[in-house]
């Protein structure tokens, strides 16, 4: 098999008929089959057990898997599979976060025949709940995946309810779908990995240093034993609160009044009533707040709130999901089923400057660039034009063997340029939304009249 073609994707556990029997082992993928490299553990004993795969959910038979059972055919196989389990790794590129913009840079850049890897924190692709999943329809074709089993429901209608009013919008023009970001980022890495991109999971970055040469070294903790990345550049598709930025002093920390905190749920067991809609809902007694339903189907949805930092405790999600009425309505149910819990921020500041998505060998993209609807949070559109962006960006100063500065702020004329919806470029349609947001949600502060308010929801969100 081709070294290339393998990525690390998780760890795994062993399971007998008595539970958890023998630890965790990497696990490693090759586009349809999975394997794994045990060290140290009888063949006999595990031909009874299978491994439960946390990226893939699955469990899968011993007979199925390369196993090597002493610790020097695990290294020789670690080696023959392009497997990493030395404590040093050397790449062209390293993109630290496996989110939308992390795996669409990475993508682009191993078509291009650019070697690249990607680390991520958390335990699996898309196991961290950070997204409500709406976005346009046209990402689809950008990205060139075709209509997946992650697309979860098409609308086309913005449903507003104001207490006890409701206003409807339909876009004739226009068509939304909610996609299941566990299922989409999956879908983007495991493309990734076919290209020849090396993702590697449970692996945090902890810092970054220049060696004499300029090139980075980065230092990870990883439970695979790495504890260093060499590499020529790094892209940091990291999130708000981007390591990268930070470590490079490039992002400066955001500030309280410069994002909205959220928090969401996947429910199910519900029966809803209509579901080509996106519903939005807005209380007086609730200020600087606002609740969502994107429906996945008839009988699941994402359930969220969006808030201001500071305004509601801990409990208020899963109290409003408990005792508010109209929730009850919509969802058709009084005691839906949680299936998953997540939540984060969505930066209110728009793009972040030149100064602070750039420097000498580095780049920022997606969230971590700011590049992020500050309304409804709406990321993974912006986030696939920038990582998509800064690949073009990186082939074009590889191929010129200059990694600095000058040479990389081409990419912030690029990203806003990208081509977004409906004739817009991304930068047009990000600024547009961040010239509305303070009058948004300055809409729903006590300071404002309830009939202004409800003269403002009829004539932007009724037909």
């Amino acid at each position: 098999m081709e070294n290339e073609r393998w990525s690390i994707y998780s760890v795994g556990r062993i399971e007998g008929e008595e539970g958890c029997v023998g630890g965790y082992v990497p696990i490693v993928r090759h586009v349809e089959m999975v394997c794994a490299v045990f060290v140290g553990f009888d063949l006999l004993f595990l031909d009874k057990c299978v491994i439960n795969d946390p990226i893939w959910n699955t469990d899968v038979s011993v007979h199925t898997m390369i196993v090597a059972y002493n610790k020097a055919t695990a290294r020789k196989k670690a080696h023959e599979g392009g497997l990493l389990m030395e404590e040093s790794l050397q790449t062209q590129v390293l993109i630290v976060g496996a989110g939308p913009s992390g795996l669409m840079t990475a993508w682009r850049l191993a078509e291009a025949g650019i070697p690249c890897v990607v680390i991520e924190k958390q335990s699996a692709v898309g196991a961290h709940l950070n997204c409500a999943g709406g976005v346009d329809e046209s990402v689809l074709d950008f990205v060139g995946m075709g209509r997946g089993g992650y697309i979860k429901q098409h609308v086309d209608t913005f449903r507003i309810y104001y207490n006890d009013e409701s206003y409807r919008r339909r876009y004739r023009n226009w068509k939304g779908i909610v996609v299941s970001r566990t299922e989409f980022d999956r879908a983007l890495a495991l493309r990734a990995e076919e290209a020849g991109v090396k993702i590697m999971l449970q692996t945090r970055l902890d810092g970054l240093q220049r060696d004499e040469d300029g090139d980075f070294i980065a230092q990870v903790t990883s439970v695979f034993g790495l504890k260093t990345i060499h590499s020529r550049l790094v892209v940091g598709a990291d999130g708000p609160k981007t390591k990268v930025g930070t470590c490079l002093g490039m992002a400066p920390r955001l500030r309280p009044d410069q994002y909205i905190v959220f928090a969401t749920m996947d429910l199910g067991g519900l029966q809803l009533e209509e579901t080509e809609a996106w519903h939005f809902l807005f209380r007086d007694e609730l200020p600087n707040s606002y609740t969502w339903v994107f429906p996945h189907g008839k009988h699941a949805a994402n359930y969220g709130v969006g808030m201001l930092p500071g305004q509601h405790h801990g409990n208020w999600l899963k109290d409003l999901l408990r005792a508010d009425p109209l929730l009850h309505k919509i969802l058709g149910t009084t005691t839906p089923e949680v299936r998953r819990r997540g939540g984060g921020i969505v930066p209110l500041c728009g793009p972040r400057p030149l100064d602070e998505i750039v420097t000498d060998g580095a780049l920022l993209v997606g969230d971590a660039a700011g590049m992020i609807e500050p309304i409804f949070g709406e990321g993974i559109f912006p986030a696939v034009l920038s990582g998509a962006a800064a690949a073009e960006t990186i082939v074009d100063a590889l191929s010129r063997g200059k990694t600095d500065k000058a040479t990389l702020a081409v990419y912030d004329r690029r990203w806003r340029a990208m081509p977004y919806t409906d004739g817009w470029t991304l930068e047009e349609y990000l600024n547009w939304m961040l010239s509305q947001y303070k009058p948004f949600y300055r809409l729903f502060t006590r300071k404002t009249w309830r009939w202004k308010r409800r003269w403002m929801i009829r004539r932007f969100f009724s037909d």
